[in-house]
């Protein structure tokens, strides 16, 4: 049984976490850029005076889902929420945070016309 957050993201990782959210990216390439948006406006939420807010995987209640500046990032919190009720004890915050990650390393893979390196 994991014991904290590094051992169950390590193995959810272990048992089709990176292979679903990869799929998501592969079969669709728009909505990388839409996990690494989600992931930037929910840790944007942090105010350093007080310690509030940051990536705590609450985009998805109001007000902070309807906020204009929040627009467009429902198809991805659906997304990402489909994936992680496969993954139990997975919070929202870490698997948003992981898809970033993961959009963000395949970001230019397949985009036609960007020479690999």
């Amino acid at each position: 049984m994991a014991s904290n957050r590094v051992d169950v993201l390590s193995s959810h990782i272990q048992s089709g976490l990176y292979g679903d959210i990869a799929a998501l990216i592969k079969n669709d390439r728009d909505v990388g850029p839409e996990f690494v948006r989600l992931a930037w406006h929910s840790s944007g939420t942090f105010d350093r005076r007080d310690g509030t807010g940051g990536n705590k995987g609450t985009m998805d209640k109001c007000p902070e889902a309807e906020d204009p500046a929040n627009a467009g990032l429902a198809r991805a919190r659906k997304l990402l929420g489909e994936v992680g009720r496969r993954y139990p004890g997975l919070s929202k915050s870490d698997l948003w945070a992981f898809a970033s990650v993961e959009a963000a390393g395949r970001g230019w893979e397949e985009v036609p016309g960007v020479e690999q390196k």
